[in-house]
């Protein structure tokens, strides 16, 4: 995946691909033709058009919790869901302000997705909607689903 001055790499015969500046690219490639780069695969470089390159997309909750007691049996069913659908835990209550606007009511939540349709497919899908009812029993939610930047 690339933006403009970034490679795609792609470990050959492994299917794992990162984004690297074009300077970090030059320093990976000088340190492999020394042999410090420790590497006995292959690798294959490819520019990617900036069009081809997806977004991460976000869902961003604030989550005020009703009933502890119950509670706990969402964020129990819903991490094996996230994890499904490509989502991860950016940020999963903890310490925060607000500068500025209104205090928060209750956690902050943001799980990070590869892409805004994968987010929509995790929203969206049976798996998701079987658990929702744990959540908003039990808590007042404001939930927001956003298109992240390219990198």
């Amino acid at each position: 995946m690339l933006v403009a001055d970034c490679f795609q790499v792609k470990l050959v015969g492994e299917g794992n691909n990162i984004v690297i500046s074009k300077t970090s690219f030059a320093i990976l490639a000088l340190a492999a033709s020394l042999g410090m780069a420790g590497c006995s695969q292959s690798h294959e470089i490819q520019e990617v058009p900036q069009e081809e390159v997806s977004a991460p997309a976000y869902l961003i909750a604030e989550v005020l919790v009703t009933n502890p007691e119950e509670y706990p049996a969402y964020m129990e069913a819903v991490s094996p869901v996230i994890a499904e659908y490509g989502g991860r835990y950016i940020v999963r209550a903890g310490e925060n302000e607000v500068p500025e606007g209104r205090p928060l009511e209750g956690r902050l939540v943001v799980i990070e997705f590869p892409d805004y349709a994968r987010l929509l497919e995790f929203w969206n899908s049976e798996e998701y909607q079987a658990i929702k009812p744990l959540r908003t029993d039990n808590a007042n939610s404001r939930i927001i689903l956003a298109d992240g930047i390219a990198p």
